[in-house]
């Protein structure tokens, strides 16, 4: 990590690890072209991940990688079916973000903590809600890359259809989806128009650097807490720009 954050070394921790691992690195060698090794390290994440909850969202986060990755083979059928079950597993996973455990957040004072304690649900429930936004993010990526396979099959209005439903997904969660939004934009002027849509490089936020400072990583051995689940699900989701799939 640029930072000098360390993802704890993968052989002496568990599956969790194993995973966040592999598919941060996954995503760090497809935006530097090495597809590759982006390639068998996203496989080798969706094995781990066939290990978890049933409805984590970390099961829909590496569906959708591994359909970027049959994409990148070009397998375009495959991938078509992959994605689609990724959108399933996004689905799914609201009933495991209504049963997520929720950190209790830092206070800066005994009177807020006392507070939030008496009135748990009142706290909760906002959060739940912002959750539930976090995975229309994660959708949105996954109709993303579907909407780019489609138009690459020449199946174009389809995957505008595709390209549409993406961008409502990452307008619904708000600020958070700010960013999303704008590839997602990018990759829908591309479909419509490639010779005056404008073009950007894939990208990724990192979450391994954030993790520690926001809480999702908790103990020695480090945790990972539900909410930092659903994160890394959201941030690793990686969108493939339509120009990629040619």
């Amino acid at each position: 990590m640029e930072d000098g954050t360390q993802l704890p070394d993968m052989d002496e921790e568990g599956p969790e690890l194993e995973w966040l691992a592999l598919t941060e690195r996954a995503a760090e060698a497809f935006c530097d072209d090495d597809r590759a090794a982006a390639l068998d390290q996203w496989l080798e994440a969706v094995r781990i991940s066939a290990t978890f909850h049933e409805h984590d969202p970390r099961r829909a986060c590496s569906l959708n990688n591994s359909g970027v990755a049959l994409v990148l083979q070009g397998d375009r059928g495959a991938a078509r079916a992959t994605l689609g079950d990724a959108l399933s597993a996004w689905d799914g996973a609201c009933s495991w973000v209504a049963d997520m455990a929720l950190q209790p957040r830092a206070r800066s004072s005994l009177h807020h903590m006392r507070m939030e304690l008496q009135h748990r649900d009142r706290y909760d429930g906002p959060a739940r809600k912002r959750f539930l936004l976090m995975l229309e993010i994660g959708r949105a990526a996954t109709l993303s890359n579907l909407g780019g396979c489609l138009v690459a099959s020449g199946q174009l209005d389809d995957g505008l259809c595709a390209y549409r439903d993406a961008l409502a997904a990452g307008r619904e969660a708000g600020e958070e989806g700010e960013s999303v939004v704008r590839f997602i934009e990018r990759g829908l002027a591309f479909a419509i128009d490639s010779e005056t849509a404008p073009k950007e490089s894939i990208h990724y936020e990192e979450f391994a650097s954030q993790a520690g400072e926001q809480g999702w990583l908790i103990d020695l051995p480090p945790v990972m807490t539900d909410e930092g689940r659903l994160m890394a699900a959201v941030h690793l989701a990686v969108a493939l720009g339509e120009a990629e799939t040619r």
